[in-house]
């Protein structure tokens, strides 16, 4: 994560329905974590799979607090409390699309305004974490991608990628496995960054 100066402020376009719980656009964003951004060691945008919601990251708030991480976890248009604006298409050829989750992300940051973050995705999340990465790798400082689909043949990312991957008789249950997967994920960002977390 880049510094901000002591003037950080959100964008006016993002609206804050409640503790933790921002809307842009329709699109409903919550905070899970470390409650500060300007005092967070990392921050991390979430991406859940399809189907699915930000739902899926909340056991692991007690995880990111612990590590003053500052988790941005995205309801994608059609998911979750994002539900009242029309669903996006959740096969990752249509990433790039104009107003699809790539868009999506990048409209996120602006709206927190960060420069630079890390990325979570699962599932689709992780499709969209590797198409955000190499079409934006000034944005990217770092992506973990856990069960990622995709249909590229190859990327080329300027960042480096932690892919996580079980057998497939094994994909659930994943809460079970992601829980015990973080705690090794915090660990490999922080040797990226050189910092203690």
């Amino acid at each position: 994560m880049e510094k901000k100066g002591s003037n950080f402020n959100v964008s006016s376009k993002l609206h804050k329905v409640e503790c933790g719980l921002y809307c842009l656009d329709g699109v409903h964003v919550h905070i899970i974590g470390h409650d500060s951004l300007e005092t967070a060691q990392l921050v991390v945008i979430l991406l859940h799979g399809s189907p699915g919601n930000s739902k899926f990251f909340k056991d692991d708030w007690l995880q990111f607090e612990k590590h003053k991480i500052y988790g941005i976890a995205i309801d994608m248009p059609g998911y979750g409390l994002s539900n009242k604006v029309a669903k996006l298409p959740s096969h990752s050829s249509n990433n790039l699309d104009k107003n699809g989750p790539v868009d999506i992300v990048n409209k996120v940051m602006t709206a927190f305004c960060l420069p630079k973050v890390s990325i979570f995705g699962f599932d689709w999340g992780g499709g969209i974490a590797l198409s955000m990465a190499e079409q934006f790798p000034s944005k990217v400082a770092s992506v973990v991608v856990f069960h990622g689909m995709t249909n590229a043949d190859k990327f080329r990312l300027k960042c480096k990628p932690t892919l996580l991957w079980v057998k497939s008789d094994q994909f659930h249950p994943i809460k079970v496995c992601l829980m015990m997967i973080l705690s090794s994920i915090f660990e490999l960002i922080s040797k990226l960054f050189n910092t203690q977390l």
